[in-house]
């Protein structure tokens, strides 16, 4: 008899009391021509309440490095907005339907 709610109802962070819209820093990395997607989701930090975290796919047969990445975003994203951290993965969890898998993200990114 009861509703239990798993992740977000808004894709929205609260970093520093400025808010951050998930979906907008994925579709900033993903615009990066070297990129094939992108998952971003919250992590606590001491000092802001919560920061960004990117979950990054390359695509086959390109290379690109953390601080390269992180060099473009500067130009393109304000910097509270900025993922504390980028960390390169093989693939994203995804859904039946083919979409992002928000709370196996969330999951990976709480177990460190």
């Amino acid at each position: 008899g009861y509703i239990r709610y798993v992740g977000r109802i808004k894709l929205m962070l609260k970093v520093g009391g400025e808010n951050v819209s998930i979906e907008e820093v994925e579709n900033l990395v993903e615009s990066h021509e070297d990129v094939a997607a992108c998952g971003a989701v919250g992590v606590p930090d001491a000092r802001r309440q919560e920061v960004v975290r990117a979950y990054v796919v390359l695509r086959a047969g390109h290379a690109l490095g953390e601080a390269e990445l992180r060099g473009w975003l500067e130009a393109r994203l304000a910097r509270f907005k900025q993922p504390r951290d980028i960390l390169f993965v093989e693939d994203l969890p995804r859904l039946a339907n083919g979409k992002k898998d928000r709370v196996t993200l969330q999951r990976l990114a709480d177990e460190g």
